[in-house]
């Protein structure tokens, strides 16, 4: 090891390391990962039980962690060298999009797009439906699947990935300095977009997997229910990425 080792204490993971990639993006947009620390990733749920709050920088933080062991605990023949680097930034980015109390937020808002008194989008849903249509635009998603996004997005079948659309508009707002950092290709930009917003994209199924994999066990821990103590090497074994990505 050289020099000083750069590291964040966690409830969870006890330290977790601070990568080029955390320095870079936290300290690039660093007002937006401060919001992130003032919203409990519970939503209302500590309203009822007041021991069951956390940040939700503190998810993205763990959810960011565990994408890096899901990348030490693979070999680049499944996942490749030049997918990495995009995976990182994807986790990064995946929850700057959230609104205050989360879901319940993000619910109420697509409930308020359908409010209109006619067939005529309320202000409320063109404001969404603009940034949703630019994201799938740039992702190069065709017109059906824009198309089925939009109804499935304002259905509220999906509401729970409104807060994607808007991790990847600011992800879209930021893309330069991101591309030049990283000397990234303009292909990258459409790999982040999928990774966060499409459902048959591998990228969408790994970051699925490591958000659930923290959250579980950050949710029971403060639950007060059990401690969880998950290995990586057991978690990411080339078997269970193998079905994940079928």
């Amino acid at each position: 090891m050289n020099g000083k080792r750069d590291f964040r204490y966690d409830p969870l993971y006890r330290v977790i390391d601070l990568t080029e990639e955390i320095g870079f993006i936290e300290g690039t947009f660093k007002s937006l990962f401060d919001r992130l620390k003032g919203i409990n990733n519970l939503g209302i749920i500590p309203e009822i039980l007041e021991m069951a709050r956390y940040p939700k920088y503190e998810h993205h933080l763990g959810t960011v962690y565990q994408i890096n062991c899901l990348l030490d605990s693979v070999d680049k023949n499944i996942i490749p060298g030049t997918y990495r680097i995009p995976l990182k930034l994807s986790a990064l980015v995946l929850h700057v999009g959230h609104l205050p109390f989360t879901y319940s937020t993000e619910r109420a808002l697509l409930l308020a797009s359908s409010l209109g008194a006619d067939d005529r989008d309320t202000k409320t849903k063109k404001y969404v439906k603009k940034r949703v249509e630019k994201t799938l635009q740039q992702a190069n998603f065709d017109k059906e699947e824009q198309q089925e996004h939009l109804e499935k997005l304002f259905s509220l079948e999906n509401y729970k990935l409104l807060y994607r659309y808007f991790s990847c508009q600011i992800f879209l707002d930021n893309w330069g300095k991101i591309r030049n950092k990283y000397v990234l290709k303009d292909e990258a930009k459409e790999t982040i977009l999928r990774n966060l917003i499409d459902h048959k994209n591998d990228g969408y199924r790994y970051l699925e997997l490591t958000n659930k994999v923290d959250f579980v066990q950050r949710d029971a821990l403060y639950f007060g229910t059990v401690r969880l103590d998950l290995s990586p090497k057991h978690l990411y074994g080339q078997g269970l990425l193998e079905d994940i990505t079928d």
